[in-house]
């Protein structure tokens, strides 16, 4: 059984298609959809071709939710996802186990994808968000941006690589109609990823607009303590 634990994996991570959130598919997204692409997706391996085969008990875990709705979460975007796949595979021990293919994005196209780090899975930032929340951050990180320069006075470099956070000055009513979440439900999931140290406010940018800063790595993880207490109270099915 899956079980959290202080060792987190700040290196991995996977390339988060934009079009999958410009285009409103992500919005037309079940929560439980939203929950668990992530969760699968930083297991898969262009080295497998896109497949990985983690258990049901290990998205439910670091998903947040229980198994049967990573069920339904993983049948939703089979039928949202053209590249999305389901298959049975036979183990060494001869038992059938479900395993997922994540398309991804060309790498290297610029502007096309965002890095979602493993650390937010592994730190239970992502499993302790709220649905509505874990919806709003994709959305707020596919409209962040970076502008800083380094020390030669040009813009990216290794500053840009060894960045932790973005910054985000969409409107509410872009947040609100990319993510698929309601009017009313904005202010809650601002609030989760905040208690989730998954977004700060910094005020306003130099036009006036609300500014956020969208964490690319939490600086801030959940006890391992607590994070299973939660697994073995969530029900398994």
């Amino acid at each position: 059984m899956f079980a959290f634990s202080d060792k987190i994996n700040s290196r991995n991570f996977f390339r988060f298609d934009k079009m999958l959130t410009r285009s409103k598919t992500w919005a037309k997204l079940s929560y439980s959809g939203k929950a668990v692409f992530p969760v699968i997706a930083s297991f898969a391996s262009p080295k497998n071709q896109g497949w990985c085969w983690p258990s049901e008990s290990t998205i439910a875990a670091l998903a947040g939710i229980t198994e049967k709705y990573v069920r339904q979460g993983a049948e939703d975007l089979v039928a949202a996802l053209p590249n999305f796949k389901i298959a049975r595979n036979l183990t060494a021990r001869g038992h059938y186990a479900k395993r997922y293919r994540v398309g991804m994005p060309p790498e290297g196209e610029r502007g096309r994808y965002f890095f979602f780090n493993r650390a937010i899975l592994d730190g239970g930032n992502w499993c302790e968000a709220t649905s509505t929340a874990k919806a709003l951050y994709v959305v707020m990180r596919t409209f962040a941006y970076w502008e800083t320069t380094d020390m030669t006075g040009k813009y990216g470099g290794d500053v840009f690589k060894l960045r932790d956070a973005e910054f985000c000055t969409a409107e509410p009513d872009v947040l609100i109609e990319f993510s698929g979440i309601s009017c009313n439900s904005l202010q809650a999931a601002l609030e989760s990823l905040y208690r989730c140290a998954l977004l700060y406010s910094t005020g306003t940018d130099d036009e006036g607009r609300r500014q956020y800063k969208v964490m690319i790595k939490p600086d801030r993880i959940f006890r391992p303590e607590y994070l299973n207490r939660n697994i073995q109270k969530r029900p398994t099915k």
